[in-house]
């Protein structure tokens, strides 16, 4: 009764989307909707963390205060979906940087387990366990029959403070040699002073759920710490053989000089020993400068990784990668494990920082990679993104479809495909030089794109040749947006249909997975009832003020029976009849010049669908929100029934 209910309702929501008229409430249906949209909203009864002060993303570095949640990493296998997260529990007077007012986070790691029925869209909670040993969570990788399930953990304690640790580390290299893999904290007071915390792998196999203790505590890692950037990577083959790591490191030397960097390295499995496969390995670093973003990504058709990540240095036409005097630059980069390449990786572009315009200024958010996913056996599809050549006081989104090894850049040119920020719509204006301060709380102005996301839909899997195309409009300083869109694409930036408004969102760096069924799936949290886009938490040690502990689990669902309207892309471009030359990677990219006409109808179609994106928000509560029914008390886990009612919280349908 439950499920007919809901889909009585999806059918009146999509009339109500498509049209007022009569012949339109005859007839509208499910079957000529490209998808659905439906979010479940679950409290957990535990408040998301913060985002660590001085987080540095493509929208910018943060400063003092990200007034964002911290990262979510998610994982699916058939129809359930894992997700990792770090939650609040209270707050500590920071010592380290006294004259910047800060309190310390205090945190704790968990894992949250759910179903996900595709036929309504919805999402059950399994369990939720939260690791007092992790004050932090990265990855989560699971294999495609779910009998392996694996964690990145961060953590201040040693294995022998861990129950059922072992330290993988000194059993594999007790010299410790390798960059990256062992430093010891230094104690404030003392010169260079910094806290080292240790990775862990938390690693569940065959039966045992997630919300059991975990079979394996495997320490991996001796050097997390130093600047928050980068990411913690973790990424499971599909033989369930190895695993593959690249984590954001520190690590000090003589003088008085730390080092910021990142390593790659693989395990092989069984975790229990666990041996260190040097061929898999990548080593440290992942390009020219520090280490901003390290994205992994598994592609089973090639049985090989893809690393993707982001630094504060380029090989711009063999310039140093130096701040001094303007001539600094921001490399994208893009690599293969294994490579049939001696070289590092392959720079797919790279945005200048301080040129005189000041059209370029990552501090600010100007650009840079997003996320990567496999093609199958054609490679992989990255998008990312930066000012648009044509109009450079807007962002745009690049997709980049690359090949099997980063060795095939060497016979054609790796770099992205821009598709024109007027086809994309909303107001996008990128705040140029507009005054900002790091440490107060005044929002810079500008409202440009971005949180570009992709990944595949429907039918396929990997191979599949659909994908869905995220991203946001109206992006405040520090990582803010309250406008979420999405459209289908395909790997050459052609667009399916119109761009959707929906009424949920994505945190910044977080990674959308894949359902058995087609479906993407991500979670996230914001507060108030209005949708994401206010600042999150606070830095004022009050435990409560700005926080959430609802998780809202967005489910967007491919429909087989429709059929998408094409825009075709290519012919968009080159309506004007002429190209711009743009320098991306040191290699010439072509395109873009918006035909008038062809341009003017994106606009009014991007205005329409903001237009009915306000018609959505604005109407009575009662019409759109299907709120969760009061949760039990929470615990350290929290079960849940295999049947759940009343969790969905909003149902969108699109033609």
């Amino acid at each position: 009764m439950t499920r007919l209910l809901l889909l009585v309702f999806l059918a009146l929501t999509l009339v109500r989307r498509c049209d007022s008229s009569a012949e339109a409430h005859k007839t509208a249906s499910i079957s000529n909707a490209a998808f659905t949209v439906v979010t479940t909203k679950i409290d957990l009864g535990a408040n998301f963390a913060m985002e660590r002060p001085w987080k540095w993303r493509v929208s910018g570095l943060t400063g003092v205060h990200s007034k964002t949640v911290r990262r979510m990493q998610s994982a699916s296998c058939g129809d359930k979906l894992f997700v990792a997260f770090t939650a609040h529990k209270s707050w500590s007077p920071n010592q380290e940087f006294p004259d910047q007012n800060l309190f310390d986070e205090n945190t704790v790691g968990h894992i949250a387990e759910y179903n996900i029925d595709p036929s309504i869209g919805m999402a059950t909670l399994v369990s939720d366990q939260a690791f007092g040993y992790c004050n932090e969570m990265g990855d989560v990788t699971v294999s495609t029959d779910c009998t392996v399930r694996a964690v990145l953990c961060r953590s201040s304690l040693e294995p022998n403070e861990i129950e059922g640790a072992t330290d993988w580390m000194d059993a594999t290299d007790p010299n410790r040699s390798h960059f990256g893999w062992y430093q010891t904290s230094i104690p404030l007071g003392q010169p260079k002073a910094r806290t080292i915390d240790q990775a862990y792998i938390l690693e569940w196999t065959g039966e045992n759920a997630v919300a059991s203790p975990p079979d394996n505590i495997v320490l991996i890692s001796h050097s997390l710490g130093g600047w928050n950037y980068g990411h913690y990577a973790l990424s499971l083959n599909a033989q369930k053989t190895t695993y593959s790591v690249d984590l954001k490191t520190t690590i000090t030397s003589e003088g008085d000089t730390w080092h910021e960097g990142s390593t790659g390295f693989a395990i092989d499995r069984p975790l229990s020993p666990g041996v260190w496969n040097p061929e898999l390995s990548s080593g440290w670093g992942c390009g020219a400068g520090h280490t901003m973003g390290n994205r992994l990504t598994y592609n089973a058709g090639l049985d090989k990784w893809a690393r993707y990540c982001w630094a504060d240095g380029c090989n711009e036409l063999g310039k140093p990668s130096t701040f001094a005097d303007g001539q600094g630059c921001f490399g994208t980069f893009f690599s293969t494990i294994p490579k049939n390449d001696p070289a590092q990786s392959r720079q797919l572009m790279w945005l200048k920082y301080g040129d005189p315009d000041g059209l370029f200024d990552p501090w600010r958010g100007s650009g840079g990679p997003a996320n990567l996913v496999s093609r199958g056996a054609d490679g992989f599809l990255a998008v990312a993104v930066r000012p648009d050549p044509s109009a450079p006081s807007k962002l745009t989104i690049g997709l980049a479809a690359l090949s099997a090894d980063q060795a095939d850049c060497n016979n054609s040119p790796c770099g992205f495909k821009w598709l024109p920020a007027s086809a994309l719509g909303g107001d996008n204006f990128y705040y140029l030089d507009i005054p900002h301060d790091y440490y107060d709380n005044t929002p810079a102005e500008g409202n440009p794109l971005g949180f570009a996301s992709v990944q595949h839909i429907g039918s396929g899997g990997e191979e599949g040749k659909r994908f869905l195309l995220g991203f946001a409009d109206g992006v405040k300083f520090r990582g803010m947006s309250s406008n979420y869109y999405v459209v289908e694409v395909d790997e050459n930036g052609n667009l399916y249909g119109d761009v959707m408004p929906i009424d949920s969102g994505w945190g910044e760096e977080d990674e959308w997975a894949q359902t058995a069924s087609g479906c993407v799936v991500f979670p996230f949290t914001w507060t108030g009832d209005e949708g994401p886009g206010k600042a999150y938490g606070n830095i004022n040690g009050d435990d409560d003020e700005g926080f959430s502990s609802i998780m809202h689990v967005t489910v967007i669902c491919p429909n087989s029976d429709s059929q998408p309207k094409t825009f075709d892309m290519a012919s968009f471009l080159t309506a004007g009849g002429n190209t711009i030359t743009v320098e991306d990677g040191g290699n010439d990219s072509t395109g873009i010049i918006v035909g008038a006409i062809v341009g003017g109808a994106v606009v009014l179609i991007a205005a329409a669908g903001i237009g009915a994106r306000k018609w959505w928000m604005n109407r009575p509560v009662s019409e759109r929100d299907f709120d969760a029914q009061p949760l039990s008390p929470p615990k350290v886990v929290v079960e849940r029934s295999p049947v759940f009612e009343g969790q969905v919280s909003r149902v969108q349908s699109y033609v």
